[in-house]
């Protein structure tokens, strides 16, 4: 039996990096390839990593907190990524551009595979709209700042997650932004003081997890998104590789031993490996979108990765549970697993129209891991063997620059509605992002620091502005037909939207509302003070005013922590075994009263009726005529694309009951807005209003019907501009 000799770095004195050499079993093989035993625990715990995060896509009722495999590939990214350049640093070999060049070919190979081959299918495939959010993303991904563009679009006018092919590359970008800094910092404070690594990577660390948790509280969007909240997850990792190399406490002893023999204790570090693999698994089956994440709840996480990363090789149940052919196999091709699955659960979605069966999610699961296999052999492999020199790695630039081109030119193009499926596009033209309006421009009173706290802050310039609409996205949604029917009488103003918390009106205490109310007590507050406004129009989507999951059942949550892009049409059903009415009804009640107390007239708008997506409700057209046989065995119109009145009004009657309450309970003051009938005529509520479409994206308003809202909305206040208004349906 042969036997392969590796280099484990030992300690760090006067700047050299010494280094030991250590014996150790042969390798082990999969598909023929070897799989190092120095790296078989790590590859082992990637494949946890992966196997967590593909379930909870496919099955999130099975593992609900599946997306934390991905908080455990930052913390491998970083200990591996810190160690490879300490190791570089302390032999004096390290150069930024051999670093970038190795990442480049560590990363772009499998990347520009599945962005080719992602742009091909929507091209068949995808409806314009659809086809211009995938340029955008691709472009996003290929220049690695997906995570800054998903965060601008979440929460309004916004695809459902489940939409986005390449929603998943937001993680890759966070990576690649915390490798554009860190080894700079690393490098400087190498050349200063070694071992003053350690304590750059402690204030960074505490630094990055502070602002994680306080901005938590102010945006679960922002704190998922942002790199800036996640960079402490990768310093976590970068933090045993230089505990690993620096040895610190090397020479101190505790209890008459070392703290080193403490550590490799075969009996504590057996017992670290299991509770740690323990809290993991735990997390992931505990764990819900309803717990605010990343923040204090991600530290069991990190600390779980850390320990097997430091003892899961030194232990036999480390060796044996992650080290063992087929987990490193697994761990092997994680990274090109992780780029298919996501883009295969969601063209499925897309196609299908429902949320896929069982066996087609499970199926695409399956052709994720051959695809993966496939582009590690074929594409990973080669690449690493003919790009041996820095300046050959850098060909890779020039396919994903112009991926990057492609999807930027696909998106100003709005999807290139050439192709053949815009046959659907003539009924289908969705209104993505917040619309052009005439006359309004940006700014609603409030500081510019406060203003980015909202992704609609904007006010009609054209004359007098008395009247605002505050809300979520559903005031964004209803705007631009306020605007566009007003006049010289009344203008409008709008703060809304959701960047940093979404303004739903409630005004409380409340642990379970407290991601909103920064953004809603702002939003009151100044409209309240603001001398201009006598009339307050709040619109709130009846979802988030109950505090009801929009996520539909059997389905993912896009890539994780809370995002609330997901959209779940039949959510009324739920609506009357809400727990929170309670808080629910003292919060509205607070929030009028602020308004009230403010000299202000309040009007609640009605929310509309939600349906299922329009582009899931019509036959969908593909590009290449076989094709078409495919996709229509896929979709499966639902029955509910038609919503009886009767039906609507028997589910939101908790909804019905408490607006009503708030009416009574302000007399004179707070008054009903209802164009259920604009929404539902004849009896019945359906997604389209002959030619045109009743709804943008999910269960918000197109501008056609936000503009037949506006005209009736705006007709009545003209009739009572002198005193307050008698608002109501006719």
């Amino acid at each position: 039996m042969s036997s392969t000799k590796i280099l484990v770095p030992a300690s760090v004195s006067g700047g050299s990096w010494e280094q030991d050499t250590k014996v150790v079993a042969p390798a082990a093989t999969f598909g023929g390839v070897a799989v190092h035993a120095r790296c078989a625990e790590i590859d082992g715990l990637r494949s946890v990593a992966i196997v967590l995060v593909m379930l909870f896509h496919a099955f999130p009722d099975w593992c609900p907190g599946g997306f934390v495999g991905v908080d455990v590939f930052f913390v491998i990214s970083g200990y591996l990524i810190t160690r490879i350049l300490m190791q570089d640093l302390a032999r004096g070999q390290f150069t930024l551009r051999g670093f970038y060049a190795r990442r480049a070919l560590r990363i772009l190979p499998a990347l520009i595979a599945v962005l080719v081959v992602c742009y091909g299918v929507g091209w068949c495939v995808l409806l314009a709209s659809e086809m211009q959010a995938l340029g955008k993303h691709m472009a996003a991904g290929a220049g690695f700042v997906s995570n800054w563009v998903l965060w601008s679009e979440a929460g309004y006018f916004d695809w459902s997650s489940e939409s986005k092919p390449l929603l998943h590359l937001w993680s890759l970008s966070v990576e690649e932004q915390f490798y554009l800094f860190w080894p700079v910092m690393l490098l400087l404070v190498w050349h200063w003081k070694p071992r003053a690594v350690l304590l750059l990577i402690g204030g960074l660390s505490l630094a990055s997890l502070l602002s994680c948790i306080q901005i938590q509280t102010q945006s679960p969007v922002a704190a998922f998104y942002l790199p800036m909240t996640r960079f402490w997850e990768l310093m976590a990792g970068a933090g045993v590789a230089a505990w690993q190399g620096l040895r610190p406490l090397e020479g101190v002893r505790v209890l008459g031993r070392p703290v080193r023999a403490l550590a490799n204790d075969g009996v504590w570090s057996n017992l670290l490996v299991w509770l740690a693999l323990s809290m993991l698994l735990a997390t992931a089956l505990l764990l819900d979108q309803d717990v605010p994440y990343p923040g204090e709840f991600a530290l069991p996480v990190i600390g779980a990765a850390a320990i097997l990363i430091a003892w899961a090789a030194q232990t036999s149940s480390g060796r044996y549970v992650l080290g063992n052919r087929w987990m490193a196999g697994l761990g092997l091709i994680s990274y090109p697993v992780y780029l298919w699955h996501w883009p295969l659960l969601s063209f499925l979605r897309i196609l299908s129209g429902l949320v896929p069966s069982v066996a087609l999610r499970a199926g695409a699961l399956g052709v994720a891991l051959v695809l993966g296999w496939l582009t590690w052999r074929w594409i990973e492999q080669p690449c690493s063997r003919w790009l041996r020199n820095p300046r050959q790695v850098w060909v890779l630039s020039l396919p994903l620059a112009m991926l990057a081109v492609l999807g930027a030119v696909t998106y100003d193009l709005q999807g290139l509605r050439s192709r053949g499926v815009d046959q659907l596009d003539a009924v289908l033209r969705p209104q993505r992002g917040l619309p052009t309006v005439e006359g309004a421009s940006a700014g609603c009173g409030l500081t510019p620091a406060h203003t980015l706290l909202f992704a609609d802050c904007r006010t009609d310039e054209r004359g007098v502005v008395r009247y605002a609409v505050l809300g979520d996205s559903k005031a964004s949604a209803v705007f631009p037909g306020l605007v566009g029917t007003s006049d010289a009488q009344g203008r409008w103003m709008v703060i809304g939207g959701d960047r940093m918390g979404a303004p739903v009106p409630l005004w409380s205490d409340a642990p379970r509302v407290q991601g909103v109310q920064y953004a809603s007590r702002l939003a009151i507050r100044q409209l309240a003070q603001d001398p201009r406004i006598e009339v307050v129009l709040l619109a709130a989507a009846m979802r988030k005013l109950f505090l009801i999951s929009d996520r539909p059942a059997e389905s993912g949550r896009g890539n994780g922590g809370g995002t609330g892009a997901y959209y779940n049409h039949r959510y009324l059903e739920q609506l009357a075994e809400t727990p929170h009415y309670a808080l629910i009804h003292e919060g509205l009640h607070n929030a009028l009263a602020q308004l009230v107390q403010g000299g202000k007239r309040v009007i609640l708008l009605v929310d509309n009726p939600p349906l299922p997506e329009v582009q899931d409700c019509v036959p969908r057209h593909v590009v290449i005529p076989w094709l078409q046989g495919v996709v229509s065995h896929l979709q499966e119109y639902q029955g509910d694309c038609v919503l009886p009145l009767a039906k609507l009004e028997e589910q939101r009657q908790l909804y019905r009951q408490l607006l009503n309450w708030m009416v009574a309970e302000f007399p004179g003051k707070v008054s009903l807005f209802d164009p259920t009938d604009i929404y539902c005529p004849n009896g019945r509520c359906d997604v389209l209003d002959g030619e045109y479409q009743r709804y943008s994206y999910t269960d918000h308003i197109s501008a056609h019907m936000a503009r037949r809202v506006g005209e009736r909305l705006n007709a009545q206040l003209r009739q009572g501009v002198a005193g307050w208004p008698a608002v109501k349906a006719q």
